[in-house]
Parts: C-alpha cells; structure tokens; sequence
C-alpha cells in the first residue's frame, strides 16, 4: 500500500507495529521517507498487535493463531457421552461463538465431534449466514472413507483429513501435533478455532499449545458425562461476560 499512499499525496503516516515479516519488515515504512512523508511508528502498539494477532502468531511462530473454545457445566462436562447431542449453552452464548468463528479461517475438530454431531461447521452470523471455513478433522486412526457421508464433504471447501489414509499429516502412523500444525502453516492457514471434542481439547491443553481460550459455561447441572481434563488448568484472570443465562471466560495469551 505504500505506492498507493504515495499516489494519493497523503503527507503524514500513522503506523501501530512493524511487519514481523523479515522479508518486507521496514521496506513500506522506508519507501514513505524516502517519498518525504512523515511517519510515526509505534502509536497504540498494544492494540495493534491485538488486532493483528492472528498474522502476526502466523508469521513469528510459524503456525496458525490457536483458539480453544469448548461449552461446559459448571462441573466441566462438555458432552453425554452417548449418542445424544447435548445442549448446554444458550442462543445468545450460540451467537457469539458464532462471531468468534467468524475472526478464523479455519475450524478444527476431533472424530468423535464430527461423527456424532455431523457439524456443518460454517459462520452463521447476520453478515455472512453460510460462510465456509477451512476444515480439520482429526481421526489419526481412522480412515476418511468413515466420515464422506457428512454433510461437510458437500461443501465446496472440502475438509482437511488427518486421517490413517493421509500419512502426510502423521509420524510412523502417530500424530505429533507440531508437525501437524507445521504443515497447516505450510498450507497457509492462519487461525484456527478448535472446537473440541474432550480429547482434543484435553491435548492442546496439556501442550500448551493455545493463543486465545473462549469457555461457555451454562447454568444446567448434569450429573453424569464427559469431563474436560483441565489438569492444573484454571480461569484465574480471565475476563468474565454474562450472555444472559451463561458466562463466558476469555482470555488472549
């Protein structure tokens, strides 16, 4: 844009950061002075790097911005453990998960989630009702051919599988999740939103591997069910909404 800002004969130049990128990094910002503009680095840097973290997580740690996001009771259960789809969260906390996924590019979930619950896995927001997402599937121990009836393979953006019949993604049959996510970046995902279920939620905790966490929790008690391991895991500092019935804890790391 810095050609295009010259043509216009803007004369002063604002920037919040720097590009973290090396092969351009400082290139626009030189070519302005060059052009006798006056320039001003580092304006609201804090904010800026908040808006621009997806990219930036992209560009420095060389994979895609992770963003945990699950729905659980107050005890933590986040699923039936059964055939049975359960509800937990209400239709406001519904359309703000909504919005949230409509910051990502891509949406990540595990074999059980997508078998079970045949997700669609698109945006549904008033400004875009039917965006399609980049999709992960992860089922190392699966073959895709388990999952080509869901509803996700009509898509026009046809889902990623990590699957037993797509050894690209594995090591020696096992799946390292920064391989994984080395090749997502390789393929030029920059965020992705994971969704669970409990076993993948549980791994990316236990690695640590998370930018931004988003926790749904709803008032309905359950008595039996699926727990999230949250192993030494806590909400501490956390910032807390109340979406009518439910709260949500959200955190930027």
């Amino acid at each position: 844009c810095a050609q295009r800002i010259i043509k216009e004969g803007i004369k002063k130049v604002v920037i919040a950061n720097n590009d973290p990128n090396k092969k351009v990094a400082g290139n626009g910002v030189r070519t302005l002075k060059e052009a006798g503009i006056e320039v001003i680095t580092g304006a609201l840097e804090k904010e800026g790097a908040y808006l621009n973290r997806h990219f930036f997580t992209h560009i420095t740690k060389k994979r895609p911005y992770l963003h945990l996001k699950w729905a659980q009771t107050p005890s933590a259960i986040i699923g039936s453990g059964t055939s049975d789809r359960l509800i937990i969260s209400g239709p406001d906390s519904l359309k703000r998960m909504h919005h949230e996924r409509s910051f990502h590019q891509g949406i990540m979930i595990g074999k059980n989630t997508a078998l079970l619950d045949d997700p669609a896995l698109t945006e549904r927001t008033d400004q875009r009702p039917h965006r399609e997402l980049e999709k992960v599937i992860l089922a190392p121990k699966t073959s895709s051919k388990e999952f080509t009836h869901l509803k996700m393979f009509k898509q026009k953006i046809r889902p990623t599988m990590v699957t037993s019949d797509h050894p690209e993604f594995l090591e020696e049959g096992e799946l390292n999740f920064q391989t994984l996510l080395s090749k997502l970046y390789q393929r030029g995902i920059c965020s992705l939103y994971v969704e669970g279920g409990a076993r993948l939620l549980s791994e990316f905790l236990r690695l640590r591997l998370y930018d931004e966490i988003s926790v749904y929790v709803g008032q309905n008690e359950l008595r039996s069910g699926v727990r999230l391991d949250l192993g030494e895991f806590s909400f501490a500092n956390f910032d807390k909404y109340d979406l009518n019935e439910d709260q949500l804890y959200n955190k930027v790391f």
